[in-house]
């Protein structure tokens, strides 16, 4: 009886001390981005700050992800911002991807859009949830516009068809920006004067070819 109560104490105190080792690598993950976040806060240069994003990336937990998104939307520094949502798109945190869709609806500018844009684009899932938002009855005009911008940035095949079928939405705005969007995506200079022929041609309205119009000044300069 001394003998199975010594083994049993023995297995449970093995356990405990498995567990401390096992936990230990997530503790120090904890320890490291506390230590990260006081560092931001000293860092009055966006270059200081840039360098805390790499090491916050190098930690990967979701308290640095959740720390990238607040500098993706809030810093004063467009390149802290840019350099933060490029984290986002490559940090091992699962909860970046939805942090990444809520910064999509944000916006904010050009630049930082599309930086957001191609970090989702990155991430797995990323297109998954941009359906998402897009089958939402509750999701408004402006988040879907924003979020059919950022698919200018997307690399896969299921956005490009997606983006393909919202020219045909009975939203003639979103038709516009998808348009835009689509002209984004086409790598080809002939293609792009083909596709802007056509848009041309094709009998559209002022809404649709105004953002479409944009995006061929921009990509034909």
């Amino acid at each position: 009886m001394m003998r199975r109560r010594f083994v049993f104490s023995g297995c449970l105190l093995l356990l405990v001390a498995l567990g401390g080792t096992l936990a230990l690598p997530a503790a120090k993950a904890d320890d490291a981005t506390t230590k990260l976040l006081k560092e931001l806060k000293k860092q009055k240069t966006p270059e200081g700050r840039v360098k805390v994003i790499r090491e916050l990336l190098t930690a990967g937990s979701d308290r640095a992800a959740k720390s990238l998104a607040d500098l993706v939307e809030r810093d004063p520094s467009a390149e802290v911002r840019v350099g933060a949502a490029r984290a986002l798109g490559l940090i091992k945190a699962e909860s970046a991807t939805k942090l990444l869709v809520r910064l999509v609806e944000v916006g904010g500018p050009r630049a930082v859009r599309a930086a957001v844009g191609r970090a989702l684009g990155r991430r797995p899932g990323g297109f998954a949830r941009a359906r998402a938002l897009f089958e939402n009855r509750r999701v408004g005009r402006q988040s879907l516009a924003l979020m059919l911008q950022a698919l200018a940035h997307f690399r896969d095949e299921p956005s490009l068809v997606a983006l393909r079928r919202w020219t045909q939405h009975q939203d003639v705005h979103l038709r516009g920006v998808a348009l835009q969007a689509l002209l984004a995506r086409t790598e080809s200079p002939d293609k792009r004067r083909t596709m802007i022929r056509g848009i041309l041609a094709g009998g559209r309205t002022v809404d649709e070819l105004m953002p479409a119009l944009d995006a061929a000044a921009e990509v034909l300069d």
